[in-house]
C-alpha cells in the first residue's frame, strides 16, 4: 500500500511547498491590508475590523508555513482558499483596495494552477472574482469595476493554467522517466543471477526481486510478508545473533558501505542453499532509504571447490588421503598425540599385474587393497595411498601396537585378488616408525620408507621396525643422486616434444617440451622416475636451466604455419621457480636463442602457490612484463583455490587429464570439466584439457568449447627431429585467424 508520504513525493510539488506558498499568499493579503487600512489616518470606520482580520489571516498563513504538510497531499492545501475569500470578501466590503486586491486575485491563481491539478483555477478564480467584486459592487463607490474584474479573472486564469500545463508536463516526464526505470530495473532484476532484498527502517522486507521465485523457490510477495527478524534467524544461517541485534537497530552499517558475506539461505523446497549476500547500507539515499542485500546463488561454485579441495588431499583412483593430506596429519600428530606411528607399505609384484592383466585390473587391485587397508585399521587412523603401489597408515599408538597392526594389514592385503575370474596374489612389505615431536616434518614417514624397504629386501620378514642403521635406502638415492648429476654434466637429458592442438581445426599451435633421461645402461627413463629426485635434492635447478635453454633454441627452427610461429611451453617446478635467479635463467635463454618472449610458455603447477602466494605473485607479473606466455598447468590436482585465478596474469588453463578421463561415461566428471572451462573462458583465460587419449573424449572437449588439448588421440611426445618434420608437412596447413599467435581471449 502507498504511504501518504510516498505520494507526496510523487508530486512535482511537494505539499510542504505547496502548503509554504499558499500560507504566504495569505500573509500578503494580510499585510497588504494592515499596510494600507490600519497604518492610513484617513481610515478610521473600519480599522478594527480590518486589524481582527489582518490579525486572523496572518495567524492561518503562519500555520500554513508551519503545519507538517509532508504528511498529505500537496492537493489538500486547497483548504486554505477559505482564508483567501474571508480576505477578499470582508476587506472589500470595509476597505475596497482594488489594485492590491487585484495582485492578491493574480498570486492566488498562480498558486492555485501550479499546486493542484490543472482546471482547478477554472473552478475557484471565478468564485473568487465573485467574491472580490461582490462586496464592492455593493457599496457602490467602484467604477468600471466588472470590466476590470474581467480582466483580472483572465490573467488569474490565464497564469495559473499556463503554470498548472507547465506542472503537468513535469509530471507526465518525470511519470515517463520513473516508469522506464521501473521497467528497466524490472528486467534487470527479473534475470538477474542475483536476488535483491531492500529492508526497510521498519524492520521490514520492503522489497524483493522477481529473481526469489527463480533463485530461491519463493512467490511474489512471499518473502516481502516475512517480518525482518524472522528472515534474519529463520531463513539465514550463519548469521549471529549478534549480527540479527544490530541490523535490527540500524548500527549493522553505520556508514555506506559495502560488506559481502557467505551464508546460506532456506530454499523453498526446505534445502539450504549456498549464498553470497553484498550487503549496502543506502539508508541515506532518498531513492532507496534502506539496506540493500543482493543474494546469489554459489552452489556451483562451492561445489567445484569442495570437489577441488577433495581431489587436492585425497587419492583420485582410492578416496584415501594423498601424500600432501597424510603429511598434514603427521605434522599434526606431532604435537597433538601423545603417541602416533606410521606404518609405510608397499605391495610386491604389483608391476606385473599391470603388464599382464592390464592398468584396469591393476587399478581394481588398488581400489580392493584399500578397502581391505581401511576395513582393518583402527576407527581413528588416517589411511593414504602415497603414489603407485604405496600407502601409509598414521596410528595413535606405540610400536608394539603398530607393529601387531602392520602385520594385520599385511595378511588382509595379501589375500588373493579375484581378477578377470583369475585369482592373484601380491606381497606386502611393511615398515613400523614411530612420531617424533622433536624431529623434522616428515621423518617418521622417511624412516617408515626406510623400513619398509629393508622388509622388501629381506627373505624372512614382512614387517620391520625402523632403526637408525637402516640406511640402505638413503644409499641408493644418494647414488641415483649422483647418477643424475652425472647425467646432468654429460648431456644425457634430452626434450620430446607433444603437440598442443586447435580444437576447431586439428591444427598443431606448438609443443609442451618433456625431458628424458638417456641412460647409456637403462636407455630412455621417465620424467617420474627422476624428477621428484631432481626436485628434492635442488639438481632441478641446472636441469631446468638446460630444459629452457635446449627448448628455446630448439623452437627456433621449427618452420612456421600458416604465417604463425608455435610456441613451445616448458614445465617448472616449485623449486626451480622459486629459485632467485629464474628470472634471470629465462632472460639469458630468449636472449641467446633469439626467440621470442612470447614464443615461450611457462607452465607453473597449483603447488607454487602454496608457500609464498606474494613470491609467485610478483614472479607471474614479471614474466608476464617480460612477454612470456603463462599457463597453470594441472589444475584442479594441487591447491584448488580459485581466488588467485582472479588475480594473476595467466594466459592459458591447463585441465588435468583426470576431468577428462572418465566425462563421455560419467556424468559427473563432465560436469566438473564443463565446469571448469567455462570457470577459465569468464576469466578470461584459454583452456587446454591434458590426456585426451580417445576420440570421444576428443569430440567431447571440442563440444564443451575447450580452446586447445594435448595427448595420444593427437600425437604422442617425439624427438626434437621427429617434430621438426611434422611441423614442415603441416606448413600450408591454412589456420583461422582466431588461432594464430595462440593469443589470450583478454588480459588479465
Amino acid at each position: 500500500m502507498t504511504t501518504r508520504r510516498a505520494r507526496n513525493e510523487t508530486e512535482v510539488i511537494s505539499a510542504s511547498v505547496a502548503g509554504r506558498m499558499g500560507g504566504g499568499a495569505l500573509l500578503f493579503g494580510a499585510a497588504a491590508y494592515y499596510l494600507t487600512i490600519v497604518t492610513d489616518p484617513s481610515v478610521s470606520s473600519s480599522r478594527l475590523v480590518s486589524l481582527v482580520l489582518s490579525l486572523s489571516v496572518v495567524a492561518a498563513g503562519v500555520i500554513a508555513l508551519v503545519i507538517p504538510w509532508d504528511r498529505f497531499n500537496p492537493r489538500l492545501t486547497i483548504i486554505l482558499v477559505p482564508f483567501i475569500l474571508v480576505i477578499l470578501g470582508v476587506g472589500n466590503y470595509y476597505d475596497p483596495m482594488p489594485r492590491i486586491d487585484a495582485v492578491f486575485f493574480v498570486l492566488i491563481g498562480a498558486w492555485i494552477g501550479l499546486c493542484h491539478p490543472r482546471f482547478t483555477t477554472l473552478a475557484f478564480t471565478p468564485l473568487i472574482a465573485l467574491v472580490y467584486w461582490a462586496p464592492i459592487a455593493m457599496r457602490g463607490d467602484a467604477k468600471d469595476l466588472g470590466s476590470a474584474t474581467l480582466i483580472v479573472t483572465a490573467v488569474s486564469i490565464g497564469i495559473g493554467e499556463l503554470l498548472g500545463l507547465l506542472r503537468t508536463g513535469l509530471e507526465r516526464s518525470r511519470d515517463e522517466l520513473a516508469l522506464s526505470a521501473q521497467r528497466r530495473f524490472s528486467a534487470l532484476t527479473r534475470n538477474s543471477i542475483d536476488v535483491t532484498f531492500v529492508f526497510g527502517r521498519e524492520q521490514n522486507v520492503r522489497y524483493v526481486s522477481p529473481g526469489a521465485a527463480k533463485r530461491l523457490g519463493y512467490g511474489s510477495g512471499e518473502l516481502e510478508a516475512v517480518p525482518l527478524r524472522e528472515l534474519l534467524t529463520e531463513y539465514v544461517e550463519g548469521i549471529f545473533e549478534e549480527h540479527v541485534e544490530a541490523i535490527l537497530d540500524g548500527s549493522y552499517l553505520g556508514e555506506s558501505i559495502t560488506k559481502n558475506h557467505e551464508l546460506r539461505f532456506l530454499h523453498a523446497d526446505g534445502t539450504w542453499i549456498d549464498v553470497e549476500a553484498t550487503v549496502q547500507n543506502l539508508l541515506d539515499d532518498p531513492d532507496i532509504d534502506g539496506i540493500v542485500v543482493h543474494v546469489r546463488d554459489i552452489r556451483d561454485r562451492k561445489a567445484l571447490e569442495n570437489d577441488l579441495h577433495y581431489r587436492a588431499y585425497h587419492d583420485e583412483l582410492t578416496g584415501l588421503a594423498n601424500r600432501a593430506a597424510f603429511h598434514r596429519e603427521v605434522q599434526d600428530a606431532r604435537t597433538d598425540v601423545d603417541e602416533a606411528t606410521v606404518v609405510y607399505l608397499d605391495l610386491d609384484g604389483f608391476k606385473s599385474v599391470n603388464d599382464t592383466q592390464g592398468h584396469q585390473q591393476g587399478d581394481r587391485l588398488l581400489r580392493v587393497a584399500s578397502e581391505r587397508l581401511v576395513s582393518a585399521a583402527p576407527g581413528d587412523a588416517v589411511v593414504a595411498r602415497l603414489g603407485g603401489d604405496e600407502f601409509a597408515v598414521l596410528l595413535h599408538a606405540g610400536i608394539e601396537e603398530a607393529t601387531e597392526l602392520a602385520e594385520t594389514f599385511v595378511r588382509a592385503i595379501s589375500e588373493p585378488f579375484a581378477l578377470r575370474g583369475t585369482m592373484v596374489t601380491v606381497g606386502v612389505s611393511a615398515g613400523v616408525a614411530g612420531v617424533d615431536s622433536d624431529g623434522p616434518d616428515d621423518q617418521a614417514i622417511g624412516d617408515a620408507d626406510m623400513a619398509m624397504y629393508h622388509a622388501k629386501v629381506s627373505d624372512s620378514v614382512a614387517v620391520s621396525v625402523y632403526e637408525p642403521q637402516m640406511r640402505d635406502r638413503l644409499l641408493q638415492r644418494l647414488d641415483a643422486k649422483s647418477r643424475l648429476r652425472d647425467a646432468i654434466d654429460q648431456g644425457q637429458l634430452i626434450l620430446h616434444y607433444q603437440p598442443a592442438v586447435d580444437m576447431k581445426t586439428r591444427a598443431w599451435l606448438g609443443a609442451e617440451a618433456l625431458v628424458r633421461w638417456n641412460d647409456p645402461v637403462r636407455g630412455l627413463v621417465p620424467p617420474v622416475e627422476f624428477i621428484g629426485l631432481a626436485e628434492e635434492t635442488g639438481l632441478i635447478v641446472e636441469m631446468g636451466r638446460q630444459i629452457i635453454h635446449e627448448a628455446c633454441r630448439e623452437a627456433m627452427t621449427w618452420p612456421t604455419v600458416a604465417g604463425v610461429e608455435p610456441k613451445v611451453g616448458v614445465n617448472v617446478s616449485p623449486r626451480q621457480f622459486r629459485d632467485p635467479d629464474f628470472l634471470g635463467i629465462i632472460e639469458s635463454a630468449l636472449s641467446e636463442t633469439g626467440l621470442a618472449p612470447d614464443r615461450l610458455i611457462v607452465e607453473i603447477t597449483e603447488s607454487i602457490f602454496i608457500s609464498d602466494i606474494e613470491m609467485a605473485s610478483q614472479k607471474l607479473r614479471d614474466l608476464r612484463q617480460m612477454g612470456t606466455f603463462l599457463a597453470l598447468d594441472d589444475f584442479g590436482t594441487g591447491y584448488a583455490s580459485l581466488s588467485y585465478l582472479r588475480t594473476l596474469p595467466f594466459h592459458l588453463l591447463k585441465i588435468d587429464k583426470s576431468f577428462v578421463e572418465n566425462a563421455p561415461t560419467r556424468a559427473r566428471d563432465l560436469s566438473l570439466l564443463q565446469t571448469i572451462n567455462r570457470l577459465g573462458h569468464d576469466l578470461g583465460l584459454r583452456t587446454l584439457v591434458e590426456g585426451v587419449e580417445t576420440e570421444a573424449q576428443a569430440m567431447l572437449a571440442a563440444s564443451l568449447h575447450c580452446d586447445m588439448a594435448q595427448g595420444y588421440v593427437f600425437a604422442k611426445p617425439m624427438s626434437a627431429a621427429r617434430f621438426r618434420t611434422a611441423m614442415a608437412d603441416r606448413q600450408d596447413i591454412e589456420l583461422p585467424a582466431t588461432t594464430r599467435g595462440l593469443r589470450p581471449k583478454s588480459v588479465h
